[in-house]
């Protein structure tokens, strides 16, 4: 009881730390890294050696937990990113195939099903025969992998500021709300792509991706993300998707709500605004909580589209276990529960504390 009266009480005031999380690996540091294929060592100069002499792309997989907003940035060289080189790799038939445009690049957004945005790098010559006239780019190019295909968002053809060959490059991705932000250098990154994305909400990871025949020789590479508690909870909606989403949903539950009334125990409970939220359906089976409108308590923090909590689904129906993130910014989730009465009565309960708040189902969005 103490924990949630200290985090509920204190709603007049709030401190967001502004700092900056980042994650350096290097070195023995790499073991942070891994794939279901032992295709890499670490060599004596501490740089992770990759080795892919499969017909299939290769992921290695960061285990560090990213939030929704962050950046990814890793050094390294192709050993074998000349022309006239190639490797043999095998095809599914069992015949070799020759791969002489090696294939490296940054994997985002890695979900549990396989799903990620990967910024693809390929270097090429524009002629095979003519040593003279010839001109070496490399390709960047965005895509999005999903259970269901791939698609490209975005492309660039650069010619300057990077290595072309075999040396090493910066490459950087930084991803804020639905915007990625790519950029890439030999020394200094800088701009050269950016684009809109569909993403998830949840947390997920980044990797390193090479291609099939592909050599790496990664020095380094670095997570980054702010600790501002208000960036940890943005999400990828806006007004025109939420109301896209609601009118096309069959989910009654599915929609905005609407502050109807309180029964708080005022010595322990005090409100953080008369809020309008929206419910929508997340990868749990349960339901995200989005915050809309209508803090009182750090009305300046808060804005629209933040996270405010979410249900989880139990074995009754219209029952839901519940998280709670309060006005001051404090995720609250021990004996904290929700339900949904006749599909229109949100209620958000805090036993311990005696407390509880109503919302009603705005019922002209598409149910």
């Amino acid at each position: 009881m103490t924990r949630y009266f200290l985090s509920i009480l204190a709603l007049l005031i709030s401190i967001a730390s502004c700092a900056t999380t980042r994650i350096s690996h290097k070195g023995n540091k790499f073991a942070s890294l891994s794939c279901n294929k032992q295709a890499f060592t670490i060599s004596d100069k501490g740089t992770l050696e990759v080795n892919n002499a499969s017909n299939e792309q290769l992921v290695l997989l960061d285990s560090t937990a990213l939030p929704h907003d962050y950046s990814y940035t890793v050094k390294l060289s192709l050993p074998n990113n000349r022309p006239g080189k190639s490797a043999k790799v095998k095809s599914d038939n069992g015949s070799t195939v020759l791969i002489n445009k090696p294939m490296w690049g940054i994997a985002l957004d890695i979900t549990p099903s396989g799903d990620m945005i990967v910024v693809e790098c390929v270097s090429d010559n524009s002629s095979k025969h003519n040593d003279i006239t010839s001109e070496r780019t490399l390709k960047l190019s965005l895509t999005q992998y999903t259970s269901t295909g791939y698609t490209t968002i975005a492309t660039a053809t650069l010619d300057k500021g990077i290595d072309l060959y075999d040396k090493a490059n910066v490459l950087n991705a930084t991803l804020t709300c639905n915007t990625i932000t790519v950029s890439m250098g030999r020394k200094k990154p800088q701009q050269v792509l950016k684009a809109n994305v569909e993403r998830s909400n949840q947390y997920n990871h980044a990797g390193i991706v090479a291609g099939p025949g592909t050599q790496l020789s990664i020095e380094r590479t670095m997570a980054s993300f702010s600790n501002d508690k208000t960036v940890k909870i943005s999400t990828k909606w806006d007004k025109d998707k939420l109301d896209k989403l609601f009118m096309r949903s069959t989910d009654p539950v599915e929609g905005y709500w609407v502050y109807l009334d309180r029964d708080l125990e005022d010595k322990w409970v005090r409100m953080g605004g008369t809020y309008t939220l929206a419910l929508v359906a997340n990868e749990n089976q349960g339901y995200d909580i989005i915050y809309i409108e209508g803090a009182k308590t750090n009305q300046t923090s808060w804005r629209p589209f933040m996270l405010k909590g979410t249900l989880s689904k139990t074995m009754f129906n219209g029952v839901f276990r519940a998280t709670w993130i309060d006005s001051t910014f404090e995720r609250l989730s021990e004996d904290i529960q929700a339900t949904i009465e006749n599909g229109v009565i949100l209620t958000v309960k805090y036993p311990v504390l005696k407390s509880q708040l109503r919302f009603s189902k705005v019922l002209n969005t598409g149910h």
